[in-house]
Protein backbone atom coordinates (compact mmCIF):
# COMPACT_ATOMS: atom_id res chain seq x y z
CA UNK A 1 0.00 0.00 0.00
CA UNK A 2 1.40 3.32 -0.35
CA UNK A 3 3.65 4.81 2.58
CA UNK A 4 3.04 8.70 2.06
CA UNK A 5 2.14 10.33 5.51
CA UNK A 6 2.03 14.36 6.68
CA UNK A 7 3.31 14.84 10.14
CA UNK A 8 0.97 17.46 12.03
CA UNK A 9 0.30 19.06 15.24
CA UNK A 10 2.86 20.31 17.46
CA UNK A 11 6.20 19.22 18.61
CA UNK A 12 4.62 17.77 21.79
CA UNK A 13 0.85 16.82 19.78
CA UNK A 14 2.44 14.97 17.02
CA UNK A 15 0.04 13.50 14.76
CA UNK A 16 0.72 10.84 11.97
CA UNK A 17 -2.35 11.19 8.78
CA UNK A 18 -1.71 8.77 6.34
CA UNK A 19 -3.36 7.03 3.51
CA UNK A 20 -3.23 3.82 4.36
CA UNK A 21 -1.80 1.63 7.68
CA UNK A 22 1.05 0.78 6.14
CA UNK A 23 2.10 4.85 5.82
CA UNK A 24 0.88 5.30 9.30
CA UNK A 25 3.08 1.99 10.48
CA UNK A 26 6.49 3.84 8.38
CA UNK A 27 5.31 7.24 10.18
CA UNK A 28 5.92 5.81 13.61
CA UNK A 29 8.93 3.77 12.74
CA UNK A 30 10.32 6.96 11.14
CA UNK A 31 10.09 8.84 14.29
CA UNK A 32 11.67 6.15 15.81
CA UNK A 33 14.36 6.45 13.58
CA UNK A 34 14.82 9.79 14.53
CA UNK A 35 14.45 9.12 18.58
CA UNK A 36 17.16 7.08 18.23
CA UNK A 37 19.54 9.37 15.85
CA UNK A 38 18.97 12.11 18.60
CA UNK A 39 17.16 13.95 15.76
CA UNK A 40 13.93 16.56 16.49
CA UNK A 41 10.87 14.23 15.89
CA UNK A 42 9.19 17.72 14.65
CA UNK A 43 11.89 18.01 11.46
CA UNK A 44 9.13 16.95 9.05
CA UNK A 45 6.42 18.59 10.68
CA UNK A 46 3.76 20.03 8.19
CA UNK A 47 5.69 17.75 5.11
CA UNK A 48 4.28 15.09 3.42
CA UNK A 49 6.66 12.46 3.05
CA UNK A 50 6.18 9.54 0.31
CA UNK A 51 8.79 7.16 -0.70
CA UNK A 52 10.97 7.41 -4.30
CA UNK A 53 11.58 3.52 -3.67
CA UNK A 54 8.68 1.82 -3.01
CA UNK A 55 9.79 -1.24 -3.01
CA UNK A 56 12.65 -1.33 -0.73
CA UNK A 57 13.96 -5.53 -0.49
CA UNK A 58 16.53 -7.10 1.84
CA UNK A 59 17.93 -10.30 1.45
CA UNK A 60 17.64 -12.82 4.21
CA UNK A 61 21.48 -12.70 4.77
CA UNK A 62 22.44 -15.49 7.49
CA UNK A 63 18.85 -16.71 8.99
CA UNK A 64 18.77 -19.69 9.37
CA UNK A 65 22.30 -20.71 8.84
CA UNK A 66 23.84 -22.63 11.41
CA UNK A 67 27.08 -20.69 12.08
CA UNK A 68 30.23 -23.14 11.58
CA UNK A 69 33.64 -20.86 11.94
CA UNK A 70 35.62 -23.95 11.24
CA UNK A 71 34.46 -24.28 7.80
CA UNK A 72 35.47 -20.84 6.93
CA UNK A 73 38.81 -21.27 8.46
CA UNK A 74 40.71 -22.28 5.47
CA UNK A 75 39.42 -19.18 3.45
CA UNK A 76 38.32 -21.36 1.12
CA UNK A 77 34.39 -21.75 1.05
CA UNK A 78 33.24 -20.19 -2.01
CA UNK A 79 30.51 -21.81 -2.39
CA UNK A 80 27.55 -19.90 -4.02
CA UNK A 81 25.20 -21.82 -1.67
CA UNK A 82 24.16 -19.77 1.20
CA UNK A 83 23.01 -22.91 3.37
CA UNK A 84 20.18 -21.51 4.85
CA UNK A 85 17.68 -23.57 6.51
CA UNK A 86 20.29 -26.17 5.86
CA UNK A 87 19.49 -27.77 9.83
CA UNK A 88 15.58 -27.87 8.95
CA UNK A 89 15.26 -29.57 5.73
CA UNK A 90 15.10 -33.44 5.55
CA UNK A 91 15.77 -35.56 2.47
CA UNK A 92 12.41 -37.79 3.39
CA UNK A 93 9.13 -36.87 5.07
CA UNK A 94 8.27 -34.68 6.81
CA UNK A 95 10.96 -33.33 4.80
CA UNK A 96 11.91 -30.71 7.92
CA UNK A 97 12.54 -31.11 11.14
CA UNK A 98 10.41 -29.39 13.71
CA UNK A 99 12.79 -28.20 16.21
CA UNK A 100 15.33 -26.63 14.10
CA UNK A 101 12.25 -24.98 11.87
CA UNK A 102 10.83 -23.94 15.23
CA UNK A 103 14.56 -21.88 15.30
CA UNK A 104 14.27 -20.55 12.23
CA UNK A 105 11.04 -19.20 12.68
CA UNK A 106 12.42 -16.74 15.41
CA UNK A 107 15.51 -15.98 13.64
CA UNK A 108 13.57 -15.45 10.62
CA UNK A 109 11.03 -13.26 12.62
CA UNK A 110 13.86 -11.07 14.68
CA UNK A 111 15.14 -10.54 11.06
CA UNK A 112 12.04 -9.59 9.77
CA UNK A 113 11.26 -6.95 13.06
CA UNK A 114 14.98 -5.08 12.41
CA UNK A 115 14.07 -4.61 8.64
CA UNK A 116 10.89 -3.17 9.44
CA UNK A 117 12.91 -0.78 11.81
CA UNK A 118 15.61 -0.26 8.67
CA UNK A 119 13.06 0.67 5.96
CA UNK A 120 12.47 -2.39 4.31
CA UNK A 121 9.33 -3.70 2.86
CA UNK A 122 10.15 -6.99 1.45
CA UNK A 123 12.20 -10.08 1.69
CA UNK A 124 13.62 -12.19 -1.16
CA UNK A 125 13.26 -16.03 0.46
CA UNK A 126 15.11 -18.77 -0.99
CA UNK A 127 13.15 -21.43 -2.90
CA UNK A 128 10.84 -21.92 -5.51
CA UNK A 129 11.18 -25.36 -7.19
CA UNK A 130 10.87 -27.00 -3.89
CA UNK A 131 7.17 -25.37 -3.02
CA UNK A 132 5.68 -25.51 -6.45
CA UNK A 133 3.41 -28.94 -7.01
CA UNK A 134 3.00 -27.66 -10.92
CA UNK A 135 -0.51 -29.37 -10.81
CA UNK A 136 -1.78 -26.94 -13.78
CA UNK A 137 1.23 -26.82 -15.86
CA UNK A 138 0.05 -26.87 -19.59
CA UNK A 139 0.08 -30.08 -20.80
CA UNK A 140 -0.98 -31.38 -17.46
CA UNK A 141 0.28 -31.87 -14.33
CA UNK A 142 4.36 -32.86 -14.08
CA UNK A 143 4.19 -34.95 -11.02
CA UNK A 144 2.13 -38.38 -11.14
CA UNK A 145 0.13 -39.48 -8.42
CA UNK A 146 2.24 -40.35 -5.37
CA UNK A 147 5.23 -38.77 -6.85
CA UNK A 148 7.81 -37.42 -3.58
CA UNK A 149 8.21 -34.08 -5.53
CA UNK A 150 4.47 -33.26 -5.06
CA UNK A 151 4.72 -34.23 -1.65
CA UNK A 152 7.67 -32.45 -0.57
CA UNK A 153 6.17 -29.47 -2.01
CA UNK A 154 3.47 -29.42 -0.17
CA UNK A 155 5.03 -30.49 2.87
CA UNK A 156 7.45 -27.37 2.87
CA UNK A 157 4.67 -25.09 1.93
CA UNK A 158 3.08 -26.13 4.91
CA UNK A 159 6.34 -26.08 7.28
CA UNK A 160 7.47 -22.51 5.58
CA UNK A 161 3.61 -20.88 5.54
CA UNK A 162 3.83 -19.76 9.06
CA UNK A 163 7.10 -17.86 8.16
CA UNK A 164 5.29 -15.99 4.87
CA UNK A 165 2.12 -15.70 7.06
CA UNK A 166 4.37 -13.70 9.65
CA UNK A 167 5.58 -11.44 7.14
CA UNK A 168 2.52 -10.58 5.86
CA UNK A 169 0.97 -9.82 9.24
CA UNK A 170 4.22 -7.26 9.43
CA UNK A 171 3.40 -5.93 5.96
CA UNK A 172 6.72 -7.59 4.40
CA UNK A 173 5.79 -8.75 0.91
CA UNK A 174 7.77 -12.02 0.25
CA UNK A 175 9.19 -12.60 -3.33
CA UNK A 176 10.35 -16.60 -3.58
CA UNK A 177 14.08 -16.39 -4.79
CA UNK A 178 16.29 -18.34 -7.28
CA UNK A 179 19.41 -17.06 -9.01
CA UNK A 180 19.53 -20.08 -11.90
CA UNK A 181 17.07 -22.28 -13.91
CA UNK A 182 15.99 -24.98 -11.29
CA UNK A 183 14.41 -28.31 -12.33
CA UNK A 184 13.77 -31.40 -11.17
CA UNK A 185 13.53 -34.45 -13.16
CA UNK A 186 10.11 -35.07 -13.83
CA UNK A 187 9.97 -30.86 -14.86
CA UNK A 188 12.70 -31.50 -17.07
CA UNK A 189 11.01 -34.65 -18.75
CA UNK A 190 7.88 -32.41 -19.14
CA UNK A 191 9.54 -29.38 -20.49
CA UNK A 192 11.08 -31.80 -23.01
CA UNK A 193 8.27 -33.93 -23.93
CA UNK A 194 5.77 -30.86 -24.61
CA UNK A 195 8.73 -27.69 -25.87
CA UNK A 196 10.91 -30.61 -27.51
CA UNK A 197 13.80 -29.68 -24.99
CA UNK A 198 15.13 -26.49 -23.02
CA UNK A 199 15.28 -24.03 -25.92
CA UNK A 200 15.09 -21.11 -24.96
CA UNK A 201 14.74 -19.55 -28.11
CA UNK A 202 11.26 -21.22 -28.48
CA UNK A 203 8.50 -18.68 -27.96
CA UNK A 204 6.42 -21.70 -26.18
Amino acid sequence: ADDTYRLTGSPNALRVEAVSETGAVRGIYDLAAQVHAGRSVAEDLGEEITSRLPLRMVDMGAVAVTPDPAEWAAGTDYSHAPKAFADVLLPDAPYSDPESLGEAYEDFDEFLRHSLANGYNAVAFPGFVEFVTFDEAPGGPVYADGDDHRAKALALREAFGPFWDRADELGVDVFLRTDMLTLTTPLAQHLTDRFGGLDTTNPE
